[in-house]
């Protein structure tokens, strides 16, 4: 008499099991977040650029900073540091004490883009919040509100994805079910959901790129 398989055992041949099944799935695809991550690091430079040359022009000068391309985001608030003597304004220490606070996150989204480190959702959308606020502490209404709409399209289409991965989790378990009294098909099942899962957590990533790519490319005005 064949062996009745329980639940979790036929999800041992996927990944994670039952109760890892969804976690396990990658919800920000590694292409997309380094597309974010770059967007992110390239219009914040910009930004930092921008006041720098404001705020300290003579300053920038004898950095050897003449586009943002030349001013690497980590820099940034070193410089500041060793440069705020030099400007009496009160409205400028108020912003450089907000950039401040920003800082840490703000320094680990350069890291993060040149070192390729794998964010999770809440790593990223929290970079993204970041982000807006350093933007909008600066006073760059433009990239602000780049940041704003890159920051809320991330944030639905990660939902729309992990509801996608969502409906993947319940449709297998409904697969597991109907053949729970059938030991031989259960079997058969289990032999095949793994590839099946694969291929559509694949379809899902592929999908979940390709906006993130267009998204960058049309909508964020990067020189």
């Amino acid at each position: 008499m064949a062996r009745h398989m329980s639940i979790p055992t036929v999800f041992k041949g996927l990944p994670g099991g039952v109760s890892t099944f969804r976690e396990s799935i990658p919800k920000v695809p590694f292409r997309a977040q380094h597309l974010v991550l770059e967007a992110m690091q390239k219009m914040l430079e910009q930004s930092g650029f921008y006041f720098i040359q404001r705020w300290l022009p003579q300053a920038c000068r004898s950095a050897e900073w003449v586009c943002a391309e030349s001013m690497e985001l980590h820099r940034l608030f070193p410089f500041l540091n060793r440069h705020k003597k030099y400007v009496s304004s009160k409205g400028f220490h108020q912003i450089l004490a907000k950039l401040h606070s920003l800082r840490h996150t703000v320094s680990n989204i350069r890291h993060a883009a040149v070192h390729r480190i794998l964010q999770d959702s809440e790593s990223l959308l929290e970079m993204l919040q970041a982000a807006v606020a350093f933007a909008s502490c600066i006073g760059d209404k433009g990239c602000t509100q780049q940041l704003e709409f890159l920051c809320s399209t991330m944030n639905n289409l990660l939902f729309q994805m992990n509801e996608r991965l969502h409906h993947l989790q319940q449709r297998v378990l409904v697969q597991i079910r109907i053949c729970h009294s059938r030991p031989a098909e259960l079997m058969q099942r289990r032999a095949l959901l793994p590839e099946a899962v694969r291929r559509l957590t694949e379809q899902s990533e592929h999908m979940f790129n390709s906006q993130v790519q267009d998204i960058v490319r049309k909508n964020l005005l990067l020189c």
